[in-house]
């Protein structure tokens, strides 16, 4: 139904509805960024991090309590403005795949 009624417009009319369009994908952007560049977000991405590490390292086996260990936040880290620090991320990838 909406194609149909789409079709049946005329081409001032649709120039319309996209420049609406395109205002409310700017305004949604904006909104995007803005929450983005919270601290409520910035908690958000490192808990969410911290909780789905676990879970990539595969089946649980005899390396478990070393992957745990290194996935565990650095005290020194505890204050990170970014979602993980570099070490964290690299500790984890190579963890991960089996590399130390």
């Amino acid at each position: 139904m909406l194609g149909l009624q789409w079709s049946q417009l005329g081409p001032n009319d649709k120039q319309k509805k996209n420049q609406e369009a395109e205002k409310d994908k700017q305004h949604d952007i904006t909104g995007l960024t803005d929450y983005q560049n919270t601290e409520a977000y910035k908690d958000f991405l490192r808990k969410k991090a911290l909780s789905r590490g676990p879970k990539l390292c595969g089946p649980q086996g005899a390396d478990t309590e070393m992957e745990e260990e290194t996935m565990a936040p650095d005290p020194i880290d505890s204050n990170l403005t970014a979602p993980l620090s570099t070490q964290a991320i690299l500790t984890f990838t190579l963890t991960r795949d089996g590399h130390l």
